[in-house]
C-alpha cells in the first residue's frame, strides 16, 4: 500500500506502489479493483476534494502523474505531468497533495540532484 484514504462514502480507497488504485468495503472485506491510471509505479499521493473526485499522483522517477478519478462514472482522468511551464525541470517523485480550489500542491521527494519542490498545478 502506498497510500489509503477514507472515500466519505462508506469505503476505503488504497493506492498501491505499481500504480493501481482499490476499493475496499469495510463491512464484507471485498476489494475492488478500480484501475491503473498510468503505466508508471507509485501512487502515494490521494485526497478526495471538493467537487467529490478523488484526486491522485505519483508515477515512476522523472514520469510524475496528476489523475483524477470520478467514482460515478468510474473514470480516471490523467490532469499531466508534474513539470514547469517552459518544460525545464521535473518533479523527480511525488511524496503527497492537497487540492485547494483549482489547484493542485504536490510535494516532492527523495531528488538526488537539488532541493526538493513544493509543486503548484492549476487545474
Amino acid at each position: 500500500v502506498d497510500a489509503m484514504i477514507n472515500g466519505g462514502d462508506g469505503f476505503i480507497y488504497a493506492a498501491t506502489e505499481n500504480a493501481t488504485l482499490y476499493r475496499l468495503d469495510p463491512e464484507s472485506a471485498r476489494l475492488e479493483y478500480l484501475g491503473k491510471p498510468y503505466p508508471g509505479n507509485r501512487m502515494p499521493g490521494l485526497q478526495v476534494a471538493a467537487d467529490g473526485l478523488i484526486y491522485g499522483c505519483g508515477g515512476s522517477d522523472n514520469q510524475p502523474v496528476v489523475f483524477r478519478y470520478d467514482r460515478r462514472s468510474g473514470r480516471f482522468e490523467t490532469l499531466g505531468e508534474i513539470r514547469t511551464s517552459a518544460g525545464g525541470e521535473v518533479c523527480f517523485r511525488t511524496h503527497d497533495l492537497e487540492v485547494v480550489g483549482n489547484t493542485i500542491y504536490v510535494g516532492e521527494t527523495d531528488n538526488p540532484s537539488r532541493t526538493n519542490y513544493l509543486w503548484e498545478c492549476r487545474i
